[in-house]
């Protein structure tokens, strides 16, 4: 049987994984047991089963990437961005360079690489998950025994807030060249992505339903976009090019990534005088406005087209002055605060301002309450230490005025 041969009175068997040779004992003399062992290593490999001699397997690592997008190019719409990292990988690697002698450390010395070559600690980590999933899938295929990149800390991502007050929408919209203002219309009024924004075609906009329809680039999943009357106002205003599906484009063809749409985009900001904001910032301005409209977060999941609501938080963001008003709001609720105290942390009058006809119309005030009974005995023994507190923040109180308004009301505690 081809793959059977003996040596030493020993057979052994012979088959491929991975486009390499593998050879094995058999341990047995037997030639039919020799050949039931063969069927079952080719069952393994057949069912990704397979954990065997990975030391006899020599892989080279452009082969192993080469299978790999082969495999993802149909099922990933971002497969050309994954091939371009995993072929920089290879670079940093070195010519002949074998799967299974990649290790840990050559995963730690090509992260440091890349930082040190100046990109963000975000883009690193994008570079490690890709590469982390070639390698799960290595391990699936029999090809590597394990993924390096299992217990290699990726760097901490501050989350990045970024969105548009109204304002600064109205500024950016009048600073945009005619040619770009309806594109980022339609990125504030739909908060699609760029890509999805740049392949939109004609045929996916239903005006008689008010819907588009579309299929995400990034995710690959459907998603249906309500037309609102502003956004059916923009569309309506476009120009269709006779030749051309898409409803934004260049002479015709689709637009480019790094074309003139980044070019006055970039201007356009400079302008407004917005710092330090992107086209992507766009869609989280959208979901921040939805969620200051009201909208509940699971709505916004779904107009974004997001998986899950962890997503949808890291775009509908938080005023940092809707944070003070919502813990300023349970504190009315819950306490009551005399309105003398708040006078006076508010105040910032020097003492010199107050006459004793002031500090007479604030002592009476408390006075009338405690006297009308609405106010318990430990509220009494408040007013007489906040009267205590105005006679040492404020000097001008003269001291005869306050006891006169508070003799025969001091309770002893």
């Amino acid at each position: 049987m081809k793959g059977v041969f003996l040596r030493k009175k020993i057979y052994w068997i012979r088959y491929s994984v991975g486009g390499r040779q593998v050879r094995e004992s058999a341990e047995t003399s037997d030639l039919k047991t020799a050949q039931l062992v063969l069927k079952k290593r080719e069952l393994e490999i057949h069912s990704g089963k397979w954990f065997g001699k990975i030391k006899d397997v020599r892989t080279p690592i452009n082969q192993a990437i080469d299978q790999y997008i082969g495999i993802i190019k149909e099922r990933k719409s971002s497969w050309a961005d994954d091939e371009r990292m995993l072929r920089k990988f290879s670079e940093f690697l070195g010519m002949g360079f074998f799967l299974q002698d990649i290790d840990k450390l050559k995963i730690e010395d090509f992260q440091t690489s890349l930082l040190a070559r100046g990109l963000s600690k975000a883009r690193v980590n994008r570079y490690l998950a890709v590469i982390k999933c070639f390698f799960n899938r290595c391990v699936e295929w029999g090809k590597a025994k394990g993924n390096p990149v299992r217990g290699v800390k990726f760097y901490q991502e501050p989350m990045r807030i970024r969105y548009l007050e109204l304002g600064q929408i109205q500024a950016l919209l009048d600073e945009s060249t005619p040619r770009l203002k309806p594109i980022v219309l339609t990125a504030l009024l739909t908060g699609l992505r760029k890509g999805d924004i740049f392949n939109l075609r004609w045929d996916q906009i239903d005006f008689e339903n008010r819907k588009i329809w579309i299929h995400q680039g990034k995710t690959n999943n459907p998603l249906m976009v309500n037309i609102s009357e502003a956004l059916f106002h923009v569309l309506q205003t476009i120009q269709r090019h006779p030749d051309s599906p898409y409803v934004f484009h260049i002479n015709g063809e689709r637009l480019l990534k790094y074309g003139w749409v980044r070019t006055d985009f970039v201007k356009a900001v400079k302008k407004a005088g917005i710092q330090d904001f992107r086209f992507h910032d766009l869609r989280h301005t959208f979901a921040t406005q939805q969620r200051f409209l009201g909208r509940d977060i699971a709505v916004i999941k779904e107009l974004l087209g997001h998986k899950s609501i962890k997503m949808t938080m890291r775009y509908a963001h938080v005023r940092p002055d809707e944070l003070k008003k919502a813990v300023d709001a349970l504190g009315e609720k819950i306490v009551k605060v005399p309105e003398i105290s708040t006078n006076l942390a508010q105040s910032n009058f020097p003492a010199s301002k107050f006459n004793e006809s002031d500090s007479t119309e604030i002592i009476e005030s408390q006075s009338e309450e405690s006297q009308s009974g609405r106010w318990q005995s430990g509220q009494m023994h408040q007013t007489v230490n906040l009267a205590g507190y105005a006679l040492r923040r404020f000097e001008s109180f003269p001291a005869h005025v306050c006891k006169k308004k508070y003799e025969g009301t001091r309770t002893v505690t």
